[in-house]
């Protein structure tokens, strides 16, 4: 009778954690957005998104997502993908310790989109018309931080002083991606190294511009 119960119980938690792992809606926040879904994640969670988000935006108001447990967050189970906006704030800040991929994704019209200072992997990402009021248009790799951009796109992004596409301080690998046609005032349209390493590997960097260099 116990062990039925206890069975049951179980049964059901593992439902409802399976569940709340789906995003099914594209508000900001409330029931299945994003936001919530990520937040009652479990740790090393992979959050997927539901078939009726093929295709959709999804715009994020009053802050950005902080991840700050181990997570996946994949799109790859949609046919087209899914596009999340900023709109003029960030989209991810990735605390130190945290260990995240997002695979997929369309990150765009934020100020900065990513700021890591975890473990993160950039996987068949477009990172496009993201932009900085300073340095860090689409992605700010802090001194904690290891980014590992592979297979994806960073486009016309834009910074008012440097690194409109990445500015790194940390440990950088860009694998089998695309940097191209960003614009920086001062210097680094493409990639800004402040400090830390950079390892680039079969990779487009090309068009970038810095208007005053």
């Amino acid at each position: 009778m116990i062990r039925g119960i206890l069975f049951s119980f179980l049964s059901a938690f593992l439902s409802a954690t399976t569940v709340a792992q789906v995003v099914t809606s594209t508000a900001s926040s409330g029931a299945g957005s994003l936001r919530d879904v990520a937040a009652a994640a479990a740790p090393n969670a992979t959050i997927t998104f539901d078939p009726s988000l093929d295709g959709q935006s999804i715009l994020l108001e009053g802050s950005p997502i902080t991840l700050t447990k181990n997570v996946n967050i994949d799109a790859s189970g949609l046919s087209v993908t899914v596009a999340i906006s900023g709109g003029g704030d960030s989209i991810f800040i990735i605390n130190n310790g945290v260990n995240a991929t997002l695979t997929r994704l369309t990150l765009l019209d934020a100020e900065r989109a990513i700021s890591n200072d975890g473990t993160t992997t950039i996987n068949q990402c477009l990172l496009t018309q993201n932009s900085s009021d300073s340095f860090a248009g689409a992605i700010l790799n802090n001194a904690t931080g290891t980014l590992t951009v592979r297979d994806s796109t960073l486009a016309q992004n834009t910074a008012v002083t440097s690194g409109a596409a990445i500015f790194s301080s940390g440990i950088l690998n860009v694998l089998n991606s695309t940097i191209a046609n960003n614009c920086a005032d001062l210097e680094g349209a493409g990639i800004l190294c402040q400090s830390g390493t950079v390892f680039v590997q079969q990779s487009t960097i090309s068009g970038n511009k810095a208007v005053t260099a």
